[in-house]
C-alpha cells in the first residue's frame, strides 16, 4: 500500500467512528430496546413495596406522565428500587386505594436487559 492509501483508510475509519457516535442515541433509544424486546425469556412476578405515586409534565406540553416509586421487599433481588412508568388508569386506581404492595411482572430480553411486562 502507498502512503496515500493508508491515509485514506485512516480517514475512513475516523469518519466511521464519528458517524457511529453521532448515531448512538438512535441505537440506544430506538433500535436496541426493540431488539431486546423481540424475544423475552420466562416471565417472573415480584412483589414490591409502593412508596409513592407521582405525575410529571412532559417538557413544554400539557401531557402528564405517571410514575410509581417502588422498592423490593426484603430479600427480593429481581428488580431494583426506583421510579417506574405506569399507565394513567393504574395511577388513578392506586391513588384511590393506596396499596402497600404491588405485583410487577418482568422477563429478561434478547440482549439481557430486564423488561417490565406488567404491573398490577
Amino acid at each position: 500500500r502507498t502512503a496515500r492509501d493508508k491515509r485514506l483508510v485512516h480517514f475512513a475509519a475516523l469518519f466511521c467512528v464519528m458517524t457511529g457516535l453521532m448515531g448512538w442515541p438512535f441505537w440506544s433509544a430506538g433500535l436496541l430496546p426493540s431488539v431486546n424486546g423481540s424475544a423475552l425469556g420466562p416471565e417472573r412476578t415480584l412483589s414490591m413495596r409502593l412508596d409513592r405515586l407521582e405525575a410529571t409534565r412532559q417538557s413544554r406540553q400539557k401531557t402528564l406522565f405517571y410514575w410509581a416509586w417502588v422498592a423490593p421487599q426484603e430479600g427480593d433481588t429481581g428488580l431494583k428500587a426506583g421510579r417506574y412508568f405506569i399507565p394513567e388508569d393504574v395511577h388513578s386506581r392506586w391513588t384511590a386505594s393506596t396499596p402497600d404492595n404491588i405485583q410487577i411482572t418482568y422477563a429478561r430480553g434478547t440482549l439481557g436487559a430486564l423488561v417490565v411486562t406488567g404491573i398490577n
